[in-house]
């Protein structure tokens, strides 16, 4: 191996002697005789001119392009030791280096090139010779001679190349040379498919020229010649010769090649990563090579990581382990500074949460799972964002059972301020009730459209930062009469006679603090009976973690649970948390009317109603329906569904004093029928009793605000009481209803309100009965 430190101008004139040696003694060996003999066998018998003289111009020819051939690989090698001798004394730029190295991979096809071009020179120079010297063109001695160079020219040059190879590797395998990268499409590419195929065809184009020529002559010239066994002999030799020495030298190049990568790899595998291995020659082999070098590089970055760390891994073991420290020292002042604020958080919850509703026959239980457990002083605890509270208050004298459940939106800390802020406004909302005596004269209905307001106005201030899913409800303790707002909270399950079912499956509303769009607030309503269980509760009881297949939300799954645990939400609690993972917080309120409460459908049910019979002539059926009203009023008539029939019957015949009289006693006991607080109203706007027409009329918007007719007596009422802005917004309401009903009565009707409320317009007083303007 030649190497690098002492590469000299000797060294190169040594390595130029070896490579022309070992080139030329080939060419000597197998191209030229094969040549000689193709010539002479030809000029035997044919005539081809002098064949002296043709020996004589090919020794001359041969001669020059040798000598040309030589000094040219002299003087191409000695550029190359001199770049070496550069890039020792690291006198090349990068684009240098990468020039030199271009330069030894690409030489052995410059040999290859070099040698075609000699023996086309050499033949047509050798020609042009003869022509000079027998003053003479002898056209078919050109023909045969360029013939003849099949013979020379294939095996000629993937010698010169396998050969030439051979010498450049050992250059290339030099450290100083092997960390200079070239892209593969920077040299000259020779794979081994295309070297094997060149090979075979160099070898087998001999045989198959010459006989070829032969068997052309012979049907064409009549060409003969003497002993066919000895040419058949010499070219057998010749072609076995020429395949012993392709072969012997792509197999050497085969050997090396797979060797030096085998020692490259045997070397690698015993942890040596200090080798390097590159591009040495212009096939499949040197690309390997060069993919061999890049694993070596990364592996040698890896192992140099690898040992840096193991170096310093002691040290870097105990900084870890006091930065750990510290960090964990930290994190538990700040962990137990949160728990601490855990803790103040949940005693502030607490009696927000609270259960004051005590009735004999409507009895109000909760219980609540929050899912953030935390530790404080040794203090068991947990905090959240669920909410239940249930409380009694008076309206209108009468005793109701309210509830609310509530969902904050937020894990821990974030859920339980949004509890915190809604417990606070509830409670403030229910002293209010306790002391103001105009809002205990509030119908349940008008007292749940105001608080579910006032709590909407609170929550929308945060601007969409904390929001609330809530339910929140009344319960008439004496008739059992159930209003409620359900504002994107989970729906409400009555359990009835061992089976449970939604009340309702809509969310009339979106959570608290996002901005109510609905023009008006609507309260829904739902009769109630003995030994009926109201169940409500958050999210937490349908989003589940279910086996394998992970969260998910199944609210009809909660009816079976509700079932299974008969109504009972301890048992429910359980069975949710036993069969399942709860994902949330988990809160569930329960509404029981024991069997000792007695609706009015159930008190009622077996009682005959009354059959009015009536006289057609209309002075003594109006005396007829006033004995019926006082025999109601004095309960000598006792059942009030009898009352309805003749509420209707009397409004027909105009008693509006008596049928209003008897629909208020009605309400107080049938409060869930709007059909008679709607005749209620329409009765005292007959009676001019605006301020009461007005309101029961508001109580039956604010149960079906789409109830056209007691939209029409509704403002009717505002514009008699002077209230124009009120009437306004009712009529607008009133006449988009009227589109999309298409009700022709009530559309033939709004041009007389308009007219109505253009007088009220006109006048330069407006009565002293006028009521604030609400938005809804």
């Amino acid at each position: 191996m030649y190497k690098i430190n002492s590469y000299t101008m000797k060294e190169a004139n040594s390595l130029v002697f070896k490579l022309t040696l070992r080139l030329e003694l080939f060419t000597s060996i197998l191209p030229i005789p094969i040549f000689v003999y193709f010539i002479a066998l030809v000029g035997s018998n044919q005539s081809l001119g002098s064949i002296n003289t043709i020996f004589l111009v090919g020794l001359i020819c041969g001669a020059y392009t040798v000598v040309w051939g030589v000094l040219v690989r002299y003087f191409r090698i000695n550029k190359i030791f001199k770049g070496i001798e550069k890039l020792k004394s690291d006198a090349l730029t990068s684009e240098e280096k990468i020039k030199l190295k271009k330069d030894i991979m690409n030489y052995p096809f410059k040999e290859g090139k070099t040698i075609i071009l000699r023996w086309i020179v050499g033949h047509l120079s050798g020609f042009v010779l003869y022509v000079v010297i027998m003053h003479e063109i002898p056209l078919f001695t050109l023909f045969v001679e360029t013939y003849g160079l099949l013979l020379t020219i294939p095996i000629s040059f993937i010698m010169y190349i396998f050969v030439t190879e051979n010498f450049m590797r050992e250059i290339l395998r030099d450290p100083y040379l092997q960390v200079i990268e070239i892209k593969s499409d920077e040299f000259s590419y020779l794979g081994y498919f295309r070297r094997i195929l060149i090979g075979i065809f160099s070898v087998t184009i001999i045989p198959i020229s010459i006989f070829g020529f032969f068997l052309y002559s012979s049907f064409t010239s009549g060409f003969r010649f003497e002993n066919p066994g000895v040419h058949i002999g010499i070219l057998a030799f010749a072609s076995t010769l020429a395949v012993l020495i392709v072969s012997y030298v792509i197999a050497k190049s085969i050997k090396t090649s797979l060797s030096e990568n085998n020692e490259i790899l045997t070397r690698l595998g015993e942890g040596n990563f200090q080798l390097k291995s590159s591009c040495t020659t212009s096939d499949d082999f040197g690309i390997q090579g060069k993919l061999i070098g890049k694993v070596i590089q990364n592996l040698k970055k890896l192992y140099d990581e690898i040992t840096h760390l193991n170096e310093n891994l002691e040290k870097k073991v105990a900084e870890r382990t006091s930065e750990l420290s510290s960090s964990l020292e930290t994190i538990t002042k700040l962990k137990t500074q949160q728990d601490g604020d855990y803790y103040l958080t949940s005693l502030l919850l607490k009696p927000l949460g609270i259960n004051r509703a005590f009735q004999d026959t409507i009895r109000v239980e909760f219980l609540t799972k929050q899912k953030k457990q935390f530790e404080f002083r040794q203090k068991l605890s947990e905090i959240g964002g669920d909410l239940c509270r249930a409380d009694t208050i008076y309206l209108k004298g009468k005793p109701y059972t309210l509830f609310l459940n509530a969902d904050a939106m937020g894990k821990s800390i974030q859920g339980a301020g949004g509890a915190l802020v809604l417990g606070a406004v509830i409670g403030s909302i229910l002293e209010r009730s306790r002391l103001d005596e105009n809002v205990q004269n509030y119908s349940p209905e008008k007292w749940l459209k105001n608080s579910f307001i006032e709590l909407h106005k609170i929550f929308e201030s945060f601007e969409g930062s904390m929001l609330v899913s809530i339910v929140i409800g009344l319960v008439e303790n004496e008739t059992g009469y159930l209003y409620y707002i359900n504002a994107e909270h989970p729906f409400t399950v009555l359990y009835r006679d061992k089976k449970a079912y939604f009340v309702d499956t809509d969310s009339t509303y979106r959570k608290l603090g996002v901005t109510i769009t609905d023009e008006f607030i609507r309260v829904s309503g739902y009769q109630l009976f003995s030994n009926d269980i109201v169940i409500n509760g958050s999210d937490g009881r349908e989003d589940l973690i279910i086996g394998n297949e992970g969260l998910m939300s199944y609210p009809e799954l909660f009816l079976e649970i509700v079932e299974r645990g008969k109504g009972n939400i301890e048992d429910i609690s359980n069975i949710l948390q036993s069969d399942y993972e709860l994902s949330d917080d988990l809160s569930l309120m329960a509404i029981h009317l024991s069997d000792r409460f007695i609706s009015p459908e159930e008190k009622w049910k077996d009682e005959p109603t009354e059959e009015f019979t009536l006289s057609e002539d209309s002075s003594i059926r109006h005396e007829e329906l006033k004995s019926f009203y006082s025999k109601m009023k004095s309960r000598e008539i006792p059942n009030p569904f009898s009352w309805k029939k003749l509420l209707k019957i009397l409004v027909q015949n105009k008693l509006f004093k008596e049928s209003f009289d008897l629909s208020l006693q009605y309400i107080e006991k049938i409060p869930g029928d709007i059909e008679i607080i709607f005749l209620a109203a329409y009765a005292a706007r007959k009676l001019g009793l605006y301020a009461l027409s007005t309101e029961m009329g508001e109580r039956v918007r604010i149960r079906n605000p789409e109830h056209v007719r007691n939209l029409f007596n509704l403002t009717y009422s505002y514009i008699l009481s002077g209230n124009e802005a009120r009437s306004q917004k009712l009529l607008s309401h009133l006449e988009e209803l009227a589109n999309l009903q298409e009700n022709r009565i009530v559309s033939r009707k709004i041009p007389f309100l308009l007219n109505k409320l253009e007088i009220l317009r006109k006048k330069e007083f407006l009565p002293l009965t006028v009521e604030p303007t609400s938005k809804y």
